[in-house]
């Protein structure tokens, strides 16, 4: 050893503040495009639960139209709570060529008075009378086809 030789000088490897703030900045942008991308797929899943729920109000409706065996035209309006949501609906029923059939059209809105319908649904109503008419065989005279009887 040398005495008054300077001490060995190790080569010191790092990033510069250059370096990180680059880094930095590449990672920001990633992270905004993400959350841009989680909160397009929030706004997805939000508008299909939407639409599911307002179509099961239409069926819903129209389920009520064909039990209740309505046979009036006109505009039916009403609310319906599904959902943790009110949704507003409206059945238009009118005449179809077939005498024993009424087309019935039901219209479900997120709001009262939109003019956007989040579902529509067509369906048929049948006559209650023309239902009655239809002969039902008797109770427990069922017997299989004659091609079938041994």
């Amino acid at each position: 050893m040398q005495s008054g030789s300077p001490p060995p000088r190790h080569s010191q490897r790092g990033f510069t503040l250059l370096e990180v703030i680059i880094a930095l900045t590449i990672v920001g942008v990633a992270f905004a495009g993400l959350m841009a991308a989680m909160m397009q797929s929030t706004g997805n899943v939000t508008h299909t639960r939407d639409r599911v729920l307002s179509h099961w109000v239409a069926s819903n409706v129209l389920t009520e139209l064909q039990v209740m065996q309505e046979w009036d035209t006109g505009t039916l309006e009403g609310e319906m709570r599904m959902g943790e949501i009110d949704w507003y609906w409206e059945a238009t029923i009118q005449n179809t060529q077939n005498p024993r059939l009424r087309r019935v059209d039901v219209s479900v809105y997120f709001e009262e008075g939109d003019d956007y319908a989040s579902s529509t649904l067509m369906g048929l109503l049948q006559d209650p009378e023309s239902s009655r008419s239809i002969p039902q065989p008797p109770p427990g005279n069922l017997q299989p086809p004659p091609e079938q009887q041994q």
